[in-house]
């Protein structure tokens, strides 16, 4: 996912004075998308692998971690793609646009 801001500079004088304020805003409002995403992996995660299984080591716990991102990443449906597997939506993505 791509995040665009685009700024309407009327001031720049203004700009400049408030120039950290503006980053800091810009910053916030961006980080609290990738936020979302992250916090959302973090719970998808925790229960499909963390709260599943019992690991013996950690060398176990990347085997299965591995599985479950391959799983996650290819098979798996995604309400946000519409729900269809990331293989579907790249496959129509590419009818679509090549």
């Amino acid at each position: 996912m791509m995040s665009c801001i685009v700024l309407i500079v009327l001031n720049p004088g203004h700009i400049s004075k408030n120039f950290d304020l503006l980053v800091r805003v810009v910053f916030e409002a961006l980080y609290s998308v990738y936020s979302v995403y992250r916090e959302r992996f973090n719970r998808t995660y925790r229960e499909d692998v963390l709260d599943a299984y019992l690991f013996n080591s950690l060398d176990e716990a990347r085997k299965i971690t591995f599985g479950w991102l391959e799983e996650y990443n290819s098979i798996r449906p995604h309400a946000s793609l519409g729900n269809k597997t990331p293989y579907e939506f790249s496959a129509r993505i590419e009818s679509v646009y090549l």
